[in-house]
């Protein structure tokens, strides 16, 4: 069985580790996690690890997306420890804060948009060339959105506005890049959680979409998936 690699961009508890673990359990040898938590992502590294029956190498780094240079040198660390082979990006990087219209935070707000939409810019930039760099079935690069992006949440609006804009960059990068890359947003349409009878999403159901997706085959790529 070939080596696959996948790189998660904002791993946590929640979205991030269930996707990690599944892809893990599914034949993914090579995984990359990134977050500010240096401490919680070596915890998510063991998890990972023991989620397969088969050996799997977890590395982790810690950096904050918005740092444009240390984030960069990131990526470039990660491409050296992958061989510059990389067969999924899963961005899932956001802040989620309440904010009043008139009183928010100018600077929270520009940090909102450099999580969500610079970061994302900058991921892609140079990860893409290690998607391409060598012939795989699925090169995939999926974005963790919600529908706020088109309805927005007044409670949450800096989070619903820098959203619309990720999404925009992400159409855009499908319609260039989208015929040699399975480019994809995954709109996640409650919060997650366990509880029964909460509305809540599962964040392994959640995993379970984007394995989905990633299954799809070339010429049958998504361009989108909703999670209710």
């Amino acid at each position: 069985m070939s080596s696959k690699s996948l790189l998660l961009v904002g791993s946590g508890p929640g979205i991030g580790l269930s996707v990690a673990k599944l892809f893990a359990s599914k034949g993914f040898t090579r995984i990359a996690l990134l977050s500010r938590d240096l401490a919680r992502l070596e915890q998510e590294a063991q998890a990972v690890a023991s989620s397969s029956a088969t050996k799997v190498e977890v590395k982790v780094w810690s950096v904050d997306v918005t740092a444009k240079e240390p984030y960069i040198k990131t990526l470039k660390e990660v491409g050296a420890w992958i061989n510059e082979k990389l067969d999924l990006v899963v961005f899932n990087s956001a802040r989620v804060h309440g904010a009043n219209f008139f009183q928010v935070d100018e600077d929270e707000f520009v940090k909102d948009f450099e999580t969500t939409t610079l970061a994302l810019h900058n991921t892609f930039q140079y990860t893409l060339p290690y998607l391409q760099n060598h012939a795989v079935a699925h090169p995939s690069f999926f974005v963790t959105s919600s529908r706020i992006a088109e309805t927005p949440m007044p409670e949450v609006f800096t989070l619903s506005v820098v959203k619309a804009a990720q999404r925009s960059l992400v159409l855009s990068m499908q319609q260039v890049f989208g015929k040699d890359v399975h480019i994809a947003l995954v709109y996640v349409n409650a919060r997650v959680g366990r509880e029964d009878g909460k509305g809540l999403i599962a964040p392994e159901k959640i995993a379970g979409e984007f394995w989905n997706l990633y299954e799809d085959g070339k010429g049958e790529w998504r361009g989108d998936v909703d999670v209710q």
